[in-house]
């Protein structure tokens, strides 16, 4: 792969991100913008949709058994597809795992929104959930996002509290993986040191820890204390 398509891709990369985290919602029924549910340590879903009049489109992503099984779509990959209807959208969507033609229903109240799904996904498998409960995620005025290359990852953190540096319990991280461009999305905070500085960041997806340290950067995966990814990266935003 050339120096042109790794740009282009981290273009996108960047892009997706920043679209996705910081489209907000101009009424209660539009469904724009990033959805996310987690429940307890076993699931996370997200949803990032764009709904243009009645129309809508956008992608799902369901993570499940502790981080095992990962139904996403490939980088700027749209895998669902809709029509809305006053506070209630009928979409079909398809899985990575090449179940296709799946269908729900999202209702949405507020900011809250409730999955359902009404048909399973054929000629293939899938691991959509059957009911979801979703909340939409806002982005705090100041918020900054920072960027983090690795040999493996592109890793976007988002801190909503102010500057990149600010102490936290509200930040957002996006990884992608290089190889196929699969993401995972993860709520978590800032690491401080003894005189409370930041040095870095840290994420849960059940028994797996995400950590990102700011300086040098660098990021460490471990499940039950066993390392699974250690690696030395740099900014690039």
């Amino acid at each position: 792969m050339g120096r042109h398509s790794l740009h282009y891709r981290l273009y996108f990369f960047a892009a997706s991100f920043l679209f996705s985290c910081c489209t907000s919602a101009a009424s209660a029924t539009d469904f724009t913008g990033q959805w996310h549910g987690s429940e307890s340590s076993e699931s996370t879903f997200t949803l990032k949709l764009s709904q243009q009049s009645n129309k809508i489109t956008g992608s799902y992503c369901f993570i499940t058994q502790r981080g095992n099984r990962i139904d996403c779509p490939d980088e700027q990959h749209n895998n669902l597809r809709g029509e809305v209807d006053n506070d209630t959208a009928i979409v079909t969507f398809d899985s990575s795992f090449g179940g296709k033609n799946g269908k729900a229903t999202l209702v949405i109240h507020g900011d809250k929104m409730a999955w359902h799904l009404t048909q399973p996904p054929e000629r293939g498998d899938y691991y959509a959930p059957e009911n979801y409960a979703l909340v939409k995620e806002t982005v705090h005025n100041g918020a900054t996002t920072k960027i983090i290359r690795t040999d493996n990852f592109m890793i976007a953190i988002r801190n909503n509290c102010g500057e990149f540096t600010t102490p936290c319990d509200d930040l957002l991280y996006i990884g992608a993986r290089n190889r196929d461009s699969q993401q995972i999305s993860l709520h978590g905070k800032t690491r401080l040191d003894g005189a409370n500085r930041v040095t870095g960041a840290e994420f849960h997806n059940g028994d797996v820890l995400y950590i990102v340290d700011y300086n040098p950067p660098k990021l460490v995966v471990t499940q039950a204390g066993k390392a699974l990814v250690n690696q030395a990266g740099s900014w690039l935003k």
